[in-house]
């Protein structure tokens, strides 16, 4: 009689174990599916997120001090290659060639274009610079997809006077590629700036040469 009751008690732990055994597998296979679809999906979300792509267009890449580094700003959407819209605010920072930040710009985008322009003043040494533009929503992803343009500042011989106070405006000509081709058609900035080092609102002006005569 106690043997088969034994018998019977053991089929029923044998059952319920079973039971259990077979839950258990079900829920652990069930959370390893549930956890391999979320992997994935994160995975397609991931790359199928909006990228940003970011080009400068320099006026040139070596430069002496007082003069402008100024640049254009192109962010476009990498996948559908059109300007990217949504961006706001490009991060313009420049290194030097130990990687210490010697500048830092916030730089408006609108309609993914925007500009800018960084000083060389007397603080830069001549040597290698590195100019980097990036956005903030770049962050979120492993690749980097940040521009990086290596500039030169040289050494300058020119000996620069001191300004004359009683003049009370700086013009500046600041030829695109930093030099005026003879008898060619050039491009050239203008920069004006008061006494104050603010700029300047110019409705006309001319050029004369050494003898007064006006250049057209």
């Amino acid at each position: 009689m106690n043997k088969t009751l034994n018998s019977k008690v053991l089929k029923k732990y044998h059952f319920i174990f079973f039971v259990l055994f077979f839950f258990l597998t079900y829920n652990l296979s069930a959370q390893s599916t549930s956890t391999d679809n979320l992997a994935d999906d994160k995975l397609i979300n991931y790359f199928e997120s909006l990228r940003e792509s970011v080009y400068l267009h320099l006026n040139k890449t070596s430069f002496i001090p007082g003069e402008q580094v100024w640049f254009k700003a192109y962010v476009y959407d990498r996948k559908n290659n059109i300007p990217f819209l949504e961006t706001a605010n490009l991060n313009i920072v420049m290194y030097d060639s130990l990687g210490k930040h010697v500048e830092k710009q916030l730089v408006y985008i609108n309609n993914g274009y925007g500009s800018g322009s960084i000083e060389i003043d007397s603080s830069f040494r001549a040597g290698k610079y590195y100019l980097k533009a990036y956005t903030n929503w770049m962050k979120n992803f492993k690749e980097d997809d940040s521009f990086t343009q290596e500039i030169h500042v040289l050494k300058s011989n020119v000996r620069v006077s001191p300004p004359n106070k009683s003049i009370d405006h700086d013009v500046q000509f600041l030829p695109e590629g930093g030099n005026i081709i003879v008898n060619t058609i050039n491009t050239i900035g203008v920069k004006v700036i008061n006494s104050k080092g603010l700029g300047v609102n110019i409705i006309k002006g001319e050029v004369r040469d050494k003898d007064g005569k006006k250049n057209n």
